[in-house]
Parts: C-alpha cells; sequence; structure tokens
C-alpha cells in the first residue's frame, strides 16, 4: 500500500463553497419538492414483485426497497454500495467499481439486475471483476426480491431480483419543469460525483395527451481509497465514470408508449495485481436502448397490457499495466416481455406473460483463451394468479416454463481438444402461497415453490486463464439444470410505534452449480496446472453438488417518542444464512463466500426538515469454510448520517453529512474472493448538497 492522499479533505472545503453557487441557483429555478415528512414505515409499494398489487403487505415473498431519500442523502457509487448492508443482502467486494449485490448467499447467475424491469447484468455476473452497468446515484428507487423470482423473470432469478428504477420513460404523464442537482465530497479517496436530473412535460390536443421528457446525467472520480488503520492507500482502487441518459413518453387515455436510450463509460482499477507491474484497468462502456408500451384499459379483453423492448451494447476492456488491452468481452442483447392482466375469472385475477432473451458474448484478446464465442436463446411462459379464499386470505399460484439454447465451444480435459457443442433445457417452476391478513396490522404468509436454471454459457464453456480475477476457469458441457426446492414463512407487521418484518427459509439444491477452488495452480494453459501453489492462477472447476441453504432475517422499527417536532426511535436488524453440500464428496462440506451472522442496532431522529441516525452493524467471524478457503475475522460497522433541508424561497437545498466504517475497522467481506488480499475502505465522511428545482 502506498501513502495516504495528503489532502483527502480538500474537496469538502471545495464542496462547501459549491454549496453557495447551488444556492443561487435556486434563484431562478421553478417549483421546488416539498419537505419530506417523518417516515412511518408504512407497507413499501413494489412493482417488480407481482404485477397485481402495489401493497407489498399482500405479497409472499419478501420484498424491500431503497427510496428516493435515503439515495439523495447518502449518493451510493455502487448497486452493491447502496444495498449491502440490508438484512439478507451483502456484496462482492471484489473492487470499487465492480461491487455486485448478493442476496441469501446466492450471487451471479442467480442474482438478476434489472433497470425499469429491463435486464441489466451486462457482463457482471461472468466473473467478480465486472462491474455492474447501473448508476445507482441516478435511481428513484431500487426494489429487492429476496427469495425465488424466477416465475416472472426467468432462470437468473432464482436467488432473487434488483430491479432500479428511475422513470427514463416517465410512467405518469408530467406538466410541470422539476429537476434536481447533487453534489458529493468523500474523504476515503479524495472522490467527488455529481449528479444531474431533469423531468418536464406538457399537454397537447385534448387533456388526454401528454408528451413527457427525462433528462439524467451524472460524473464520478475517486482516486485509490484508504484502508483502515493509517494503513496506507488500497493501490488500483481508484474510479471515474460518466453517464448520460434520455427518455421520452407519449400518454394517452388508455395507456403511453415510450423511448429511452442510455450510455456509461465507466474505469476502475482492481486491486492486489497478480503482477504489481502491471496493474489491470476495467474500461466498461454500454449503450442501451429500452422501448415501452402500456394499455391500461383493454374493455372485456382485460385489464391491461404491458410490452417491453431492450437492447443492450456492452463492451468490457482489460487493460494491462495502463497500456495495452489483454482481454474484451463484448456482449450484445435483446430482451423482450408483453404481460397481459386477463380479466378476472370469478374472483380469481391474474396476468399471463411471455418474455425472452437472445445474446452474443464474443471475447478478444486473452479473453480467447477463457471463453469462444457463445450464443443463448431463452423463451418463456409464465402465469401468476391470485385467489381471495376468504376477506383476510388469499391464495397466490404461479407457474413458468421455460426452453433456453446455449451454443458454444467445449473444452475436454482428457484429450486436450476444443469441439462446438449445442445444449437444449426446459426449466420449469411452480410457486404456491398463502398470504393471510390479521386485522389491519398483521400479515402472515406461507409459500413453497420449485424453480430451476439452466446453466449459463460461462459455467458450460469457460476454458482458460482469467487474469483479472486470477483463475483458470474450467467450465463443464455436461452440466445439468438445477433445482431448487424452496420453502419461506413469514411475518410482518406494519402499524406505528412499532412495526417488524421477520421470516425464514430453506432451499434444498439439486445439483447447485459453483466454482470449486481445486488447490491447484494453473500458467495459461491446462497442462501446466499442478497440484502446489507455484503457477499464478488458482484453478477453478464448474461443478455441480447438492447443497441445503438455510437462514432467518428480521427488522424493526420502533418509535419510541413522538412529539410536535418530529420522532425519536430506535431501530435493528439480523441476518444468517447457513448453506452445506449434501452430497458425498470429500471435502468441508460448506459451500464458498457464505456471509457470516449480522446483527445492529440504530437510533433515529425525523422531522420535517432534519433526518439524523445513527447506527452499527456488527458482522460475527465466518469459521464456516469451504475446500480452499480461510476463515474471516468479524467486524464492527458504525455509520451515521444527518440531513438538513433548507428552504429558499419556493426551493429547497439538502444538506447532508454522511459517515461510514466510523471506527475505521478492518473490514474484510468473507463473501469476496479477494477478502485476503484486499481490505475494504477506511473511515469515511461526504458532504452530499442537493439541490430541488
Amino acid at each position: 500500500m502506498s501513502q495516504k492522499h495528503p489532502q483527502s479533505w480538500l474537496h469538502l472545503g471545495q464542496t462547501a463553497l459549491l454549496s453557495t453557487a447551488l444556492a443561487s441557483a435556486l434563484i431562478s429555478t421553478a417549483t421546488a419538492e416539498p419537505s419530506t415528512a417523518p417516515t412511518a414505515f408504512l407497507p413499501e409499494i413494489s412493482i417488480t414483485a407481482s404485477p397485481l398489487t402495489s401493497d407489498a403487505t399482500q405479497l409472499a415473498l419478501p420484498s424491500q426497497a431503497v427510496e428516493a431519500q435515503t439515495l439523495a442523502e447518502e449518493q451510493p457509487n455502487s448497486l452493491g454500495t447502496a444495498l449491502g448492508e440490508l438484512p439478507g443482502v451483502t456484496q462482492s467486494g471484489f473492487a470499487a467499481g465492480a461491487n455486485r449485490p448478493i442476496i441469501r448467499g446466492l450471487d451471479n447467475f442467480r442474482i438478476l439486475v434489472q433497470e425499469n424491469g429491463v435486464p441489466a447484468n451486462g457482463a457482471s455476473a461472468l466473473s467478480e471483476d465486472h462491474g455492474v452497468p447501473v448508476n445507482a446515484a441516478s435511481a428513484d428507487r431500487i426494489e429487492i426480491i429476496k427469495g425465488p423470482a424466477t416465475l416472472r423473470y426467468g432462470s437468473q432469478a432464482l436467488g432473487g431480483v434488483v430491479n432500479v428504477l428511475n422513470n427514463r420513460i416517465p410512467s405518469a404523464p408530467l406538466t410541470d419543469t422539476t429537476g434536481s442537482l447533487s453534489a458529493t465530497v468523500s474523504s476515503v479517496n479524495n472522490g467527488h460525483q455529481e449528479s444531474l436530473k431533469i423531468e418536464t412535460g406538457a399537454d397537447f390536443g385534448d387533456s388526454s395527451n401528454n408528451i413527457s421528457l427525462h433528462l439524467d446525467a451524472s460524473n464520478q472520480h475517486a482516486s485509490d481509497y484508504e484502508a483502515p488503520n493509517a494503513a496506507g492507500v488500497e493501490v488500483n482502487t481508484a474510479t471515474k465514470s460518466q453517464s448520460v441518459a434520455g427518455g421520452a413518453a407519449f400518454h394517452f387515455a388508455t395507456g403511453y408508449f415510450g423511448l429511452s436510450a442510455s450510455t456509461i463509460d465507466s474505469q476502475y482499477g482492481l486491486p492486489a495485481p497478480e503482477d504489481p507491474d502491471e496493474p489491470i484497468t476495467i474500461d466498461m462502456r454500454e449503450t442501451r436502448i429500452n422501448t415501452k408500451f402500456v394499455f391500461d384499459d383493454l374493455g372485456e379483453w382485460g385489464n391491461s397490457l404491458t410490452a417491453t423492448l431492450g437492447y443492450t451494447d456492452y463492451t468490457h476492456d482489460e487493460i494491462e499495466g495502463g497500456l495495452a488491452i489483454g482481454a474484451t468481452f463484448d456482449i450484445e442483447e435483446w430482451d423482450g416481455r408483453v404481460e397481459w392482466l386477463h380479466p378476472a375469472i370469478g374472483t380469481m385475477e391474474g396476468a399471463i406473460g411471455l418474455n425472452g432473451f437472445t445474446r452474443d458474448l464474443a471475447a478478444g484478446g486473452e479473453a480467447e483463451e477463457l471463453i469462444a464465442p457463445a450464443k443463448t436463446n431463452s423463451i418463456a411462459l409464465f402465469l401468476f394468479e391470485t385467489l381471495p379464499l376468504s376477506e383476510s386470505l388469499d391464495l397466490q399460484m404461479g407457474a413458468r416454463a421455460e426452453h433456453v439454447e446455449v451454443e458454444g465451444t467445449a473444452f475436454d480435459t482428457a484429450t486436450l481438444t476444443e469441439s462446438a457443442r449445442s445444449r437444449s433445457f426446459t426449466p420449469l417452476n411452480a410457486s404456491l402461497a398463502l398470504v393471510q391478513s390479521f386485522g389491519e396490522d398483521w400479515v402472515a404468509s406461507l409459500n413453497g415453490q420449485m424453480v430451476q436454471r439452466a446453466p449459463d454459457a460461462l459455467e458450460l464453456f469457460t476454458k482458460g486463464p482469467h487474469h483479472a480475477s486470477e483463475t483458470f476457469e474450467l467450465g463443464n458441457a455436461d452440466l445439468n439444470v438445477e433445482t431448487a426446492y424452496s420453502a419461506e414463512i413469514s411475518l410482518r407487521r406494519y402499524s406505528s410505534p412499532f412495526t417488524f418484518e421477520v421470516s425464514a427459509y430453506a432451499s434444498q439444491f439439486d445439483g447447485f452449480i459453483y466454482k470449486h477452488l481445486t488447490g491447484r495452480t494453473c500458467d495459461h494453459d491446462y497442462v501446466s496446472c499442478v497440484a502446489a501453489p507455484t503457477e499464478e492462477l488458482s484453478e477453478a472447476l464448474f461443478v455441480q453438488r447438492d447443497a441445503f441453504f438455510w437462514g432467518a432475517e428480521a427488522q424493526a422499527k420502533w418509535s419510541l417518542l413522538t412529539t410536535s417536532e418530529g420522532v425519536f426511535g430506535i431501530d435493528g436488524q439480523a441476518d444468517f444464512v447457513k448453506a452445506r453440500f449434501t452430497s458425498d464428496a470429500a471435502g468441508s462440506g460448506n459451500v464458498p463466500r457464505i456471509p457470516p451472522l449480522r446483527y445492529g442496532l440504530g437510533l433515529f431522529w425525523e422531522t420535517d426538515n432534519v433526518n439524523a441516525r445513527i447506527n452499527v452493524l456488527r458482522a460475527s467471524k465466518q469459521n464456516s469454510v469451504a475446500d480452499n478457503e480461510t476463515s474471516t475475522k468479524g467486524y464492527t460497522l458504525l455509520n451515521a448520517n444527518i440531513n438538513t433541508q433548507m428552504e429558499i424561497g419556493n426551493h429547497q437545498l439538502d444538506i447532508g453529512l454522511v459517515g461510514h466504517n466510523l471506527l475505521d475497522d478492518d473490514i474484510r467481506l468473507h463473501s469476496s474472493i479477494r477478502k485476503d488480499e484486499v481490505l475494504q475502505p477506511g473511515r469515511d465522511v461526504r458532504l452530499v448538497l442537493t439541490a430541488h428545482f
């Protein structure tokens, strides 16, 4: 590690000056957003979990959301950072620019990341060093569905769905011009981030016709971040990114259609390189175009019809030593979806849908040694139904049939030859759930599911070195469908002053696919692999074993004191997941990279103009390790923030101060494959300014 930044706090002073400029800018702007009232922990609104209801109390699957106010106050620089401290959610922590959410110990090909309902994984599921091409700072809301959500979203949602909502295709008519301008500086990495959002619209013709427009842009730059306890900086963790997006929607009496386009360009370093003289930097670029059609009134033909179509062009370059491009990954993908809310059949309501995608993966340079070009096609039919059994008891049912074809080049380790292979899979999924309400305060749910996932092209056809992750990866072209039998029970209370949610779950996996570290090391071809730590790359095989996952999550909020000035209270959370292999293969039996037990408490004060909280999250030591995996010590994470809203005329300026890891504790994430080499960031203080107009 190198020495610390000599001017880590310089940008704090610069942003204090910037606040004056932002306040001045408000004088000439239009209508401001109103002050935010104290939060009441009301039922979350979830458009991701169900096509039939927006009330989270009526959902069988547990859902969470990070709201616009929290996102604006904290300005997260990655999706993993935004979600990683929620109950049941952790982060991959590979690099500052490559940080995916992990849900209940599951990640990569089992977690589907979406933007406005359209898949947005890019190449992030292919490897831990690949970033998620989504700008978390531009989000209005991020929704998380924990547990198997494959019935509506397909095989890649076996572990859950993360849906980033940013209204780039305005879903409701706009008639005023509104927007926000934000600036953030951080001490831990001498970083700064700026973002802009503007929305406007106007009626034309009769009052039922409207054109609405959206624009957002962001810029982010950070140097290598400081490690805890005066250990210097974590080398090659600098990041920078820029994004621009725009969209438009035409609203008419019975619905709307719209189009959006976005581009993101991100560069970030990978810490602890195998060759310190040639550190690897990632240059990630993506262009995405989405369209959406919504018809809200179909008369006797049903309640609504929604269709989306998305196109993604993604490129990921791995630059060695700051000069030459060593490896390139290119992905071109089309995603389509149609969902019809059919007429009620007696008291039963439901939706029938069709969705599919086609994805072309190409690799260049050294990446050609890892995987040859591959193509995946998927088409699926699904249905989701709700049947009231009484005034307080609902039965929710779902089913999905999917056909997946994967084409690529397989490598035979016995003959050291390659051959073209084509695999076809038919994952089937079914679910059954009961949701019971008790008065207006309590909701209990019980659900069971059988879900299946087809292997990804990378799991089938990888065949060589991946220097960015320092692994030599070997797929298995004979992998079968992965099947999970899951059950979950939950109890929720959403009425103040005491609200809580607790859930327990279990999943039996038949043929769980995972990346197994063999303990062997390799150079640049398979014949170089030896049973000794003498080569640069760790051998990793994609294999299947039966496994059993189980765990629980809880969160609660108690408003202890409510006055005319505001609300003071306490909140808490806890989560754990255990995962062991149940087949008879030799080894420790533990599934790798499973997060430890976490628990925490917080205090909050909420008023019309000031929100403040302090919370501590304790992660226990993880001793349940897999083969060739080391234990990870626990840590204590202390965070605090305060946000105040100032009225300037008819406008609003938000000023926030956010502290993260205030104890400067050494944090290593057991879910990270680089946790033995890389510490997470040390103490960080951020100043966040947001002007609303």
